[in-house]
């Protein structure tokens, strides 16, 4: 479906910050005839695993909602998105690098395991994983100092029971004395 947008002026973008997993390569304006409105500052942005994005202009303030949006996948921006890619290449846009197949399952993989949601422990808010029963036990050393009763001379019975408490035999052995 061919929509009939018209770019009206484009500027080259060339002081992207790198914070945001996408680069900003130029901002425009886009004339639509049939509402007769003009967008201001639609930006053309570029990332590896998604390739060239048409974002809808954002408010200069904060806002909790856009003022105005669409659906970057729909067929609206995907036409603009186009549009915006062909001026900005005839404009002597420097075109960012295609990753490689290999390279864009690996993005592509990545973006996908960011996005899952995560489930989190309801009583702590730690992260747990699947399953919460998988998760490793916590496992704590604590010195220890044993008294063992004076009349207890069972050599056999104190290695039983340093070895049921997870303490060294030589440990053990040099405590007892």
């Amino acid at each position: 479906m061919t929509f009939n947008t018209k770019i009206r002026g484009m500027r080259l973008f060339i002081n992207d910050d790198g914070t945001r997993a996408y680069k900003t390569l130029a901002m425009a304006e886009v004339f639509i005839p049939e509402l007769h409105m003009t967008l201001h500052d639609v930006r053309l942005t570029w990332s590896p695993d998604r390739g060239f994005v048409a974002h809808s202009p954002s408010s200069p303030r904060l806002a909790d909602r856009p003022l105005i949006q669409w659906f970057h996948r729909g067929a609206f921006a995907r036409d603009l998105t186009e549009k915006l890619r062909d001026m900005f290449e005839r404009m002597g846009g420097e075109m960012p690098e295609e990753p490689t197949v290999k390279q864009q399952t690996g993005l592509n993989a990545a973006r996908r395991f960011a996005e899952k949601p995560v489930r989190r422990d309801h009583v702590t808010g730690k992260t747990i994983g699947a399953d919460p029963f998988e998760q490793p036990i916590e496992r704590i050393v604590v010195p220890a100092t044993f008294h063992v009763h004076e009349d207890a001379s069972d050599t056999e019975a104190v290695e039983g029971l340093a070895r049921t408490l997870s303490v060294e035999h030589r440990e053990a052995a040099r405590v007892l004395g």
